[in-house]
């Protein structure tokens, strides 16, 4: 009873705050993209019903917003996609020519994601410390699934009308992952993962139908009632708990011996996210609650980064002795961090 309270509780404050203003999603930005932390239940594309009306998503209308807000020549345009009801990082770029650029290392996969899960299921599932899934990953008019699911139990049985009619195709999806962390109240686990290709409802599916172990709060593949047992005990609002912590992509200085270099960006977590966690006795590291910029593995921005991290370290030097630090590196594109903000 008091769990149900407390989720009653928590949901009504996150829905009382409103949508947040578009420049407030901004976590950080430099000369040629942003990086958004979506919230939950913002949408990346219009329905069939906001199409035929000419509108946006919810995503396509903040981006409006920014564009005029931040008084930008072009349109910013995305460049990966993220499920509706899935929080976190998204790549924006400032410009058409940063929009094909950045397309183009998602093409090459040269583009790392990485994703933090709480999942309902414990060492009897989860008994390797880290794997790889690799599936056949079957879409029929939308709806994905496995082509052979482990756990057929996950597998949707009610009859599926049509998402996107004539939609088919078979592919095959990879996703590593590692247990970060095992509840020691309830039967949940947090889980790092990191996607290989990236198919529609790709980790969603395979944590549901490979491991059998949905995404908390995941009710595509899992009954409501399935959560019963973890709502009882701790407060879980309406969210889906999977996050789109981190991005890794190549970047250009423009001066200097070497030019390219490896620039990450991690998203905090929600508070939602974060409530779950500290309820279910799940530790969260400093990087997943609070985010950062990091240059060629060296943190430069955020929570535990260092002046000597920012101007001494990793310095690169070419034959003549000239180097360059990660930290100037972030200067030199123009970067800005702005930290979790409302995420906390």
């Amino acid at each position: 009873m008091m769990a149900s309270t407390a989720v009653r509780r928590a949901a009504s404050q996150l829905k009382a705050r409103g949508p947040l203003p578009p420049h407030k999603l901004v976590i950080y930005e430099d000369k040629a993209m942003f990086v958004i932390n979506k919230p939950g239940n913002m949408s990346m594309e219009a329905t069939p019903n906001e199409k035929h009306a000419g509108k946006g998503g919810d995503l396509d209308t903040a981006l409006q917003e920014l564009q005029e807000t931040l008084s930008l020549p072009d349109r910013p345009r995305t460049v990966h996609r993220l499920d509706k009801h899935t929080t976190g990082s998204i790549v924006v770029a400032r410009t058409l020519a940063a929009s094909r650029e950045l397309s183009k290392q998602i093409r090459d996969r040269n583009v790392d994601k990485w994703y933090l899960a709480l999942v309902f299921g414990n060492q009897r599932r989860l008994s390797k410390p880290k794997g790889i899934m690799e599936t056949e990953l079957e879409c029929r008019d939308g709806r994905v699934m496995l082509k052979d699911p482990v756990y057929p139990e996950f597998v949707p049985r009610e009859p599926m009308t049509p998402l996107a009619k004539g939609d088919h195709w078979t592919k095959t999806g990879t996703t590593e992952y590692e247990v970060l962390a095992f509840s020691t109240k309830v039967p949940v686990s947090l889980l790092k993962l990191r996607l290989v290709t990236g198919y529609k409802h790709q980790i969603r599916v395979q944590l549901a139908q490979f491991l059998g172990t949905p995404v908390l709060n995941d009710t595509r593949f899992a009954p409501s009632t399935h959560y019963d047992e973890i709502r009882n005990r701790i407060a879980i609002p309406s969210f889906l708990y999977l996050h789109s912590s981190r991005v890794s992509l190549d970047r250009y200085r423009p001066e200097g011996p070497r030019k390219k270099f490896r620039l990450d960006v991690s998203a905090p977590v929600f508070r939602h996210f974060f409530d779950a966690c500290k309820q279910a006795h799940i530790p969260l590291s400093q990087d997943d609650r609070f985010g950062g910029v990091w240059v060629d593995g060296h943190k430069v921005r955020g929570p535990g980064s260092t002046p000597e991290a920012q101007n001494a370290v990793g310095h690169m030097e070419d034959d003549e002795g000239v180097s360059s630090a990660p930290g100037d590196t972030i200067e030199q594109i123009g970067g800005v961090w702005y930290g979790p903000g409302a995420t906390i």
